[in-house]
């Protein structure tokens, strides 16, 4: 059996009538729609290329069909979509935040610091999360590639498809990498990053100070270019007092989320030229620094008493520990507020900002 619906139960629910002009001018209504770029062209009897050449402004209007255009606007409360004007502009007002993994606490001032300048500007930040995952960090990539995005801050430091980035800002976008240098030779792909070899420097010369020369390194890993230079920064330090820092003293990380395993080892070797066992061990980055404290306790071994600690980037808890921890620490709030405003200036060159990291000491050493 076909079932036939009623022709008068079909036109009480169905209509193809367009909503009258009414429904956008401000009278109440129930299926009230957005208003589109048609409907002010309409209300101004202008077309909707003149519309658009209002809203982006990349093209001469006379003075008339401008004002006929902007009452239109104010008159049916449009505002344009943010894809909207990317279609007239070729980009949108949004900039994606790439993040390498949120559980660093170093991202939250960070992505602060890039909210407060872009947001100010009528803009809107998308943050991704990238999880230390080469393929989905390229797939976010692609997404945000997709949105014609103003600008793209990325602080991921392996994994990252360079010629997604390259295409993002032939298409004018400016991209910034922060913690990390660019890379990639492009008059619009900048750098904002802490000085990685002062960070080393940093931490050998408390540590040195407080009488500790025999000093283990945890690093995340040394495929990435700002660990090798924080590696490098400590050495050389350590070298201008006569000490060497040798390989048997660095540990990497087996995993991000497990105890630096390999610290148990390290603080049993006395090392070369008759020096004692490991007195300090620096972290030279968050994770590492979680995970290199996380084996201290688990080993028994106190802190400072037997081993003073030295970390990188400082965490909410680290104050309130039993041994409150001393950390090196990257002006991480400026370093978003400084990537956001090479995105909304568009310097028209590619810049490098290098900054300072900083010392804050607590009971740990």
């Amino acid at each position: 059996m076909r079932f036939r619906v009623p022709r008068r139960c079909y036109r009480q629910h169905v209509s193809t009538r367009p909503p009258d002009d009414a429904s956008m001018s401000g009278t109440p209504s129930v299926l009230r729609r957005r208003p589109t770029i048609a409907d002010v062209a309409r209300l101004a009897d202008v077309s909707t290329a003149t519309v658009s050449r209002v809203l982006s402004g990349v093209a001469k209007v006379s003075a008339e069909k401008q004002a006929q255009v902007l009452r239109a606007i104010e008159q049916l409360d449009y505002n344009p979509s943010d894809l909207t004007r990317a279609v007239f502009s070729g980009r949108s007002n949004g900039v994606g935040v790439l993040v390498a993994d949120m559980r660093n606490p170093y991202y939250v001032d960070l992505v602060r610091g890039v909210e407060s300048v872009i947001t100010e500007g009528g803009g809107l930040v998308f943050l991704a999360n990238g999880s230390r995952d080469p393929e989905r960090q390229q797939a976010i990539l692609r997404a945000m590639d997709a949105q014609r995005l103003r600008g793209l801050v990325i602080t991921a430091n392996r994994g990252i498809d360079e010629g997604i980035v390259r295409r993002m800002a032939d298409r004018g976008a400016e991209v910034v990498f922060v913690t990390r240098p660019a890379g990639i030779s492009h008059p619009r792909i900048h750098s904002v990053r802490v000085d990685d070899e002062a960070v080393g420097a940093l931490a050998w010369k408390h540590l040195r100070d407080r009488g500790r020369r025999n000093v283990a390194v945890v690093t995340q890993s040394l495929d990435t270019v700002t660990q090798r230079a924080r590696l490098r920064g400590i050495r050389d330090a350590a070298r201008l007092d006569g000490v060497e820092l040798s390989d048997d003293r660095v540990v990497e990380l087996r995993s991000s989320d497990e105890p630096a395993r390999g610290l148990n080892e390290v603080l049993k070797v006395r090392g070369d030229a008759g020096r004692g066992p490991v007195d300090a061990v620096f972290a030279a980055t968050g994770i590492g620094t979680l995970r290199a404290y996380q084996e201290l306790v688990d080993l028994g071994v106190r802190v400072p008493d037997d081993v003073a600690f030295v970390g990188f980037d400082d965490f909410l808890w680290a104050p309130y520990l039993a041994s409150p921890l001393t950390v090196v620490t990257q002006p991480s709030l400026e370093m978003g507020t400084r990537a956001a405003r090479l995105i909304i200036d568009e310097p028209g060159t590619a810049v490098e900002r290098v900054l300072a990291p900083s010392l804050t000491v607590r009971a740990s050493t």
